[in-house]
């Protein structure tokens, strides 16, 4: 797995973009591989049914395209919209007329929608900020990520003098690209940052997952194939690999 900054990544798109590898095909690359991994991953759980939460960027489209794509396998999709998309987005549109069902977080004041769907859904994926956020998170977006993350640490109390507690069961969380709060340089993570189980990261890690504090949010990292062209001037200048197991048996 590559290891990049998050301009080197800006400027190996924008090479492959000037080749004819357009911003929407890596974005449809992106959705269909990180879908087919959810439904290889968790596709034989008994409860097929995905929340994402969906923001105004590419990583907000890559969460739509793979919604598409898991709801043509079967499973129950719901897109909640936690930053509004462009009036007339071609992608919202393809869900809706699937079948996907939309939610909007500016008509959910009381997150009464956003519980019930997470409640029913065996995986959410984060797709709210990508690699290009500054910290601070706005208001609105940090609010939203709090309650979720309230919610994947609700605790219930069970009847002992020792007050052990356990945690309710919540969905498998997957972040898109990174988790969002993330500085994808830096490695400063935002208080608000959902903890994942995996983040699938698009084409190649981006150098702040592996720094902490946020290398503890990342959980299992991947790479989806965004079907960049070969031999990329600027994808080949890249030298530096993320340390695995694979890499480490090999040597």
């Amino acid at each position: 797995m590559k290891l990049i900054t998050v301009k080197e990544m800006q400027e190996i798109e924008k090479e492959a973009d000037k080749m004819g590898h357009s911003y929407q095909d890596m974005m449809s690359c992106a959705g269909h591989g990180l879908g087919v991994w959810v439904d290889e991953t968790f596709g034989e759980d008994e409860l097929r049914t995905v929340i994402g939460l969906v923001g105004a960027g590419n990583n907000g489209g890559d969460t739509i395209v793979a919604l598409d794509y898991l709801q043509s396998r079967g499973w129950y999709a719901y897109a909640y919209l936690v930053k509004p998309r462009d009036e007339g987005d071609r992608l919202i549109d393809q869900f809706t007329q699937h079948g996907g069902i939309l939610l909007k977080a500016a008509e959910d004041s009381d997150f009464q929608a956003l519980e019930e769907h997470l409640q029913q859904s065996s995986v959410l994926l984060d797709g709210v900020l990508g690699t290009g956020i500054k910290l601070p998170l706005k208001p609105d977006v940090a609010r939203v990520l709090q309650w979720v993350k309230n919610f994947l640490f609700a605790y219930e109390a069970v009847s002992n003098p020792l007050c052990d507690v356990r945690v309710v069961c919540h969905p498998h969380v997957i972040a898109v690209d990174c988790p969002s709060g993330v500085d994808c340089d830096s490695g400063e993570a935002a208080a608000e940052c959902l903890p994942a189980e995996a983040t699938l990261c698009m084409s190649a890690v981006k150098t702040g997952l592996v720094k902490f504090p946020a290398f503890q949010w990342v959980g299992r990292l991947v790479t989806v194939d965004i079907g960049l062209p070969e031999n990329l001037t600027a994808e080949k200048q890249i030298k530096r690999q993320v340390v695995d197991r694979e890499m480490v048996k090999a040597i």
